[in-house]
């Protein structure tokens, strides 16, 4: 079985965490991408990430908008339309097909 998987010179570890059976579905791509995306800005500037998923998988401290995961540092429970991110860099996983969704 592979263990990686290569987008365009970039090659990820395939995501197998027990959190939501990653391995499984969408998060096996998703998640080690995301995290490197994350790294990456969080090295360049504030860096905000809209939906929390990633701290599902390897936690962080980064600033996080969602308005209905479960508070704890650093998150901010709010819609994410009502929040000027205006000079962060911005992260987002399987989130955007949801703005506009009722819950």
């Amino acid at each position: 079985m592979k263990t990686n998987f290569r987008v365009n010179n970039w090659v990820f570890p395939y995501c197998t965490h027990p959190y939501n059976r990653s391995e499984f579905n969408e998060r096996t791509v998703e998640v080690p991408i995301g995290q490197w995306a994350l790294e990456t800005m969080l090295s360049k500037g504030p860096t905000v990430e809209v939906g929390d998923v990633l701290f599902n998988y390897f936690g962080g401290n980064h600033e996080v908008i969602d308005l209905y995961a479960d508070s704890r540092f650093g998150l901010i429970n709010k819609d994410f339309l009502e929040c000027d991110i205006r000079g962060n860099n911005c992260v987002s996983i399987s989130t955007l097909e949801h703005f506009g969704v009722a819950e």
